[in-house]
């Protein structure tokens, strides 16, 4: 089932990703009101999906490759999301955004 959220998270990173294109083609400030809730349900997920994972094993196991990566996925989502709620800005999602989704794929 793990599987399953970590899915639907990278789905909406990568709603996140196609909005962060669009804002960056149109030099607007379109980004914030829409992708600011896709990327926090997709962090929010990916935390069930991380949470799960411990559940099932008993342990936070880093040592594989993927699982490191998943980890610092959500890391780097959460210190985006928490730089946007402390200073309302958008510009480190241009460079978080489609790492975090490169990351994923």
């Amino acid at each position: 089932m793990p599987l399953f959220w970590l899915r639907v998270a990278v789905a909406l990173y990568g709603a996140g990703l196609i909005y962060t294109l669009v804002a960056l083609l149109r030099r607007k400030e379109v980004f914030s009101p829409r992708v600011m809730p896709v990327l926090a349900s997709g962090w929010l997920l990916h935390g069930v999906a991380l949470t799960e994972w411990l559940v099932l094993y008993g342990r936070a196991s880093l040592f594989p490759l993927h699982q490191a990566a998943s980890l610092l996925r959500w890391i780097l989502t959460v210190l985006f999301l928490l730089a946007y709620l402390g200073y309302k800005t958008t510009c480190p999602g241009l460079f978080v955004i489609p790492s975090v989704f490169l990351l994923s794929v």
